[in-house]
């Protein structure tokens, strides 16, 4: 799914199924920067082979550790567990797409070989972002909802 708020709809339902409180935030950019780290670098400087590993599941792993250890210590496992699995989860969806060519280096360094399951056309997740929008505001409204009912006392 390439575009951000189809992530961003995707990750927020994942976060909040997994009952991430805390660390949604941390969850949500770890699903941005697989993009953000292949894409912003290739514009600026080029060289799109050498910025492609961060769109990897072992990519994912150091920039998640890089990022992590600007937490605080006590902070730095959650942190890291919630970036890399931000991270995979983008690139999960990635990989759903239907490229004319090219594709994603899912077994780097194993192999340079790129990968697609051919399921979705690079534009189709639009197609699924108005329901992905309302799931969010039903999930969030649900919440909101049963944070206002009274709690029984036993």
């Amino acid at each position: 799914m390439p575009d951000p708020l189809s992530h961003l709809c995707i990750a927020w339902l994942v976060g909040r199924a997994a009952w991430l409180r805390r660390w949604l935030v941390v969850f949500l950019i770890g699903t941005f920067l697989p993009d953000f780290l292949t894409s912003a670098p290739t514009v600026m400087v080029g060289g799109y082979w050498f910025w492609a590993v961060a769109h990897t599941p072992v990519g994912a792993v150091l920039w998640a550790y890089a990022i992590s250890l600007l937490f605080r210590e006590a902070e730095r496992r959650s942190a890291f567990l919630c970036l890399v699995t931000g991270g995979w989860l983008a690139i999960g969806l990635d990989v759903l797409q239907d490229h004319i060519s090219g594709g994603y280096m899912l077994f780097f360094p194993f192999s340079w070989r790129e990968f697609e399951l051919h399921l979705i056309h690079p534009e189709g997740s639009l197609d699924w972002l108005p329901w992905l929008v309302a799931g969010v505001i039903l999930v969030e409204l649900a919440r909101a909802l049963h944070r206002r009912l009274p709690r029984n006392a036993a």
